[in-house]
């Protein structure tokens, strides 16, 4: 089941998951708390979102498992997911 938006941040082989109502609810707190920038080339950022169980999965990977859950809640064709078609 998804449970909330989240962004993974790569640089240097160190991971940072950080997560939020919203993608923008991330990208602010990865400015404020870490000092990385939302356009930066020096890390490799994806969005996604955190599973009940706090597994990242990509956007694909999190519609796949919205379906499956019953969990839209605005009838979307995909292929992937926005945090406005499940809350």
């Amino acid at each position: 089941m998804i449970k909330i938006a989240a962004i993974k941040v790569i640089k240097n082989n160190n991971e940072i998951i950080v997560s939020g109502k919203r993608h923008s609810d991330c990208y602010e707190i990865l400015s404020r708390k870490y000092n990385i920038p939302f356009a930066s080339k020096n890390y490799y950022i994806e969005e996604g979102f955190l599973t009940n169980d706090d597994k990242f999965v990509d956007r694909y990977e999190a519609y796949l498992i919205a379906i499956k859950n019953n969990q839209l809640i605005f009838n979307t064709t995909g292929p992937s997911l926005y945090s406005e078609d499940i809350y």
